[in-house]
């Protein structure tokens, strides 16, 4: 129990607001250590047949509030993609990413261009791929090969633990799949998911290296893509 004796007046509210404020960070704490235990533990990854356009539309729409004000340009291949994935987890990863590129254009907000999120999705070597362009406040040189490392965030705050890319690159690591990342800063952010097709998956380890090799070769190189 808190001991306030000798207080009085507004000197008991204002120790019982800095004991809420206490009280809120610690929980705020304990629910993020929660999620980093859970994402510790080996996760299970449930693979089923799915199109990559309706998993962007779903993780939009779930993040539609977020995104508001922001224009998104929407440039995907007219036909359908299937890869093997679990919805749930690349839904999630979507979310994120969706969630990072905001909040890099909100911390780019004197820039007089307004937020744009290009949102891209084709098809190349019987690989799927899922790009993710924004024009937000980048990462710098020296912290782009940072950015997968658990606890690193160039955005620290007591609801922000640096997780979300860690959690991110694991899911699409667990698909057998990559994810890259290119950004310059004060330009913007270009995040990409490449995921196997239905027309790959039975090919033997030796032909699925050089698939690898080929579409990292013809990958954006690490500049980031500007915006139209």
């Amino acid at each position: 129990t808190f001991q306030l004796e000798g207080l009085q007046g507004e000197k008991v509210e204002r120790a019982m607001v800095q004991i809420k404020s206490a009280l809120d960070v610690c929980g705020e704490a304990l629910a993020s250590l929660d999620k980093l235990h859970s994402q510790a533990k080996q996760f299970n990854v449930n693979p089923h047949w799915l199109d990559l356009q309706e998993l962007v539309e779903e993780a939009l729409q779930s993040c539609s509030l977020d995104l508001s004000g922001v224009i998104i340009t929407k440039r995907y291949l007219n036909s359908e993609i299937l890869v093997l994935g679990d919805r749930e987890h690349l839904i999630t990863v979507l979310e994120n990413l969706f969630n990072n590129a905001k909040d890099a254009m909100i911390d780019h907000s004197e820039n007089k261009e307004s937020p744009k999120l290009v949102i891209v999705i084709g098809l190349e070597y019987e690989w799927g791929y899922i790009r993710i362009i924004d024009n937000g406040v980048g990462i710098s040189k020296e912290n782009l090969h940072k950015v997968f490392r658990p606890f690193f965030t160039t955005k620290p705050s007591k609801s922000n633990w640096g997780l979300g890319l860690t959690y991110c690159h694991r899911v699409i690591k667990s698909h057998r799949g990559f994810i890259n990342l290119s950004s310059k800063s004060g330009v913007g952010t270009t995040v990409e998911i490449v995921l196997r097709c239905r027309g790959n998956v039975n090919t033997c380890s030796n032909i699925w290296e050089k698939l690898a090799l080929s579409f990292r070769k013809s990958r954006p190189s690490r500049s980031c893509n500007k915006l139209g």
